[in-house]
């Protein structure tokens, strides 16, 4: 399981951040609370709706590109489906990786979590190459700083978030 932060934004500035929680993601794509069991407890007004914002650790962070309310005592949305995410109109990128075979997946190569890909993160890789262990500058997650980071990171350059801040 992956750790998130999910983000309820207000619906008529969704640069506001109304309540945020980590929880992980399970590989059927639910997002659940750190127990790996419950759901992620939002305190939201219940009639309220919101755009919904997911980030992860390496990744640029998406939100929804409607708003949201809650359906019974769950946010319902697919943040694999690229239709449903913001899209910054000034911005000619897609808000997710293209995986193949129909799968998207977050944007991976932002290892200083500061929304865009760049030099900075190059350079976090460059300075913790050959380390082992959980680094932010492990861009693929497999436990070793190394050129498969780098070559994500190239992949990767210049793309930003495209949520409001």
């Amino acid at each position: 399981m992956a750790l998130f932060v999910v983000q309820v934004r207000y619906k008529d500035d969704p640069a506001i951040i109304l309540s945020q929680q980590v929880g992980f993601i399970r590989e059927n794509a639910d997002i659940v609370a750190l127990d790996g069991e419950s759901l992620l407890k939002l305190p939201v007004d219940p009639l309220g709706e919101y755009y919904l914002a997911i980030i992860a650790r390496g990744h640029l962070g998406v939100m929804t590109s409607t708003v949201k309310s809650l359906q019974g005592t769950a946010f319902l949305h697919d943040f694999r489906d690229p239709s449903g995410l913001y899209q910054d109109p000034n911005m000619n990128q897609v808000p997710l990786s293209d995986l193949g075979n129909g799968v998207f997946g977050l944007i991976s190569g932002d290892s200083d979590l500061n929304g865009v890909i760049n030099s900075a993160d190059f350079n976090d890789v460059t300075s913790q190459y050959l380390q082992i262990g959980y680094y932010l500058a492990d861009v693929d997650f497999n436990g070793v700083i190394n050129s498969a980071d780098f070559n994500i990171i190239i992949a990767n350059y210049f793309k930003m978030s495209q949520i409001p801040d």
